[in-house]
């Protein structure tokens, strides 16, 4: 095979394999389950709860790009999110909660 073939072809593979890989997850999610996952309320869903974890994995990509490997992240992620539920299930509005 000819270096500069190969070498284009990692290329792509590079750039475009994560996103070939999540649509093979999602085409074999997509097939197996119920029709009920192709709605669009399920894809609103799915985008809002992979937010946070996507703003998490940012924040962490920052703080080891900067030197520094704190694995605490994902423990105050769900800590918060826990405190963030239990203060608005006890009547207090989402704002308020966040700050609290």
């Amino acid at each position: 095979m000819n270096p500069a073939y190969k070498a284009l072809w990692s290329r792509y593979l590079n750039l475009l394999g994560p996103v070939m890989g999540l649509g093979v997850v999602f085409a074999v999610f997509a097939f197996r389950v119920p029709d009920s996952f192709l709605t669009a309320t399920n894809m609103e869903t799915i985008a809002r709860q992979t937010s946070i974890v996507g703003i998490a994995a940012l924040g962490m990509t920052l703080v080891i790009i900067a030197g520094g490997i704190d694995l605490s992240v994902g423990s105050i992620v769900a800590f918060t999110s826990v405190v963030i539920a239990t203060l608005v299930k006890a009547g207090l509005s989402p704002l308020a909660a966040a700050l609290g």
